[in-house]
């Protein structure tokens, strides 16, 4: 019971304070509640005091309150002990409630979040899908040439040097259109098939008129066009399943950040009971 100066009383909920009231005026009191319950429904305090400032009190236990109201009023406990027991029971109603609805709401934003990398990794895996249709047919293109060595290995010489490219820096749309468009007339003018499909993939990359003077110089026209759709289709596929990586790794990231949330909130050996993998396979 406070008699001079000012106090608080707050409570820990979910990892949270919650000023509960600031006193100042004597005779204000906390952690009474314990003493009124004599069914011991209201086990341990449900606040804590803190002094503002230099203060005094009169301190009490709530056992030795108990027995004197017992003692005074043993119909007013009764009735007390009824209510409190009431109290308890809408207290963990309103709680479980709003446990509920905070975890509803966790759903629907996972599900909003989760949306945009789960929707990119789909059309990632169908392009990849198609990619590696395109890459087949062009394996067996290249395998009806019956390449030379020298020329199977110039073929891949230049596919390691296209996937080892340095990537370009971020360029803006004008930019980007135009080294598209540098890259697509020298594959027209070469009579390469998709040219311009195959010049915005290597534009990706950061390959350049060098690399594919280069490879004038080291493949024949036939194996040239071929060749060009051969390297395209590798790094396409390689971009792809990194794009699927990426798509994987930010849900993995949503699930683990809930998981963590979960674990504070719910309990972490109530949410471990849960299979729940970090990562999505």
């Amino acid at each position: 019971m406070l008699l001079a100066g000012e106090m608080e009383l707050e409570r820990h909920v979910g990892g949270q304070r919650i000023r509960i009231a600031t006193a100042t005026r004597p005779g204000s009191y906390g952690g009474g509640l314990q003493a009124f319950a004599g069914s011991g429904v209201a086990s341990g305090y449900r606040a804590t005091a803190t002094a503002l400032q230099p203060s005094r009190f009169f301190r009490l236990p709530s056992t030795d309150l108990g027995r004197l109201l017992g003692e005074w009023s043993p119909v007013a406990r009764h009735l007390l002990d009824g209510y409190l027991q009431r109290l308890e029971g809408i207290e963990a109603t309103v709680r479980e409630r709003e446990r509920l609805i905070s975890l509803g709401r966790l759903a629907a934003g996972l599900a909003h979040e989760v949306n945009n990398p789960a929707a990119a990794a789909a059309r990632a895996s169908s392009d990849l899908r198609e990619a590696s249709q395109q890459l087949q047919e062009v394996v067996e293109r290249l395998a009806d040439l019956e390449l030379q060595p020298d020329r199977l290995r110039g073929l891949v010489s230049l596919q390691r040097a296209a996937a080892g490219a340095a990537r370009p820096p971020l360029r803006d749309g004008i930019a980007e259109a135009n080294a598209e468009d540098r890259i697509g007339s020298w594959l027209d003018e070469h009579q390469v098939d998709n040219a311009w499909s195959l010049a915005s993939t290597f534009t990706s990359v950061g390959l350049d008129e060098a690399w594919l003077e280069r490879a004038a110089r080291e493949l024949g026209r036939i194996e040239l066009s071929l060749g060009l759709n051969w390297i395209a289709a590798t790094l396409l596929s390689g971009s792809l399943l990194d794009q699927i990586d990426d798509a994987l790794g930010r849900i993995s990231q949503l699930v683990s950040a809930v998981k963590e949330y979960l674990s504070s909130t719910v309990g972490s050996e109530a949410w471990n009971s849960r299979d729940l993998k970090s990562r999505p396979h």
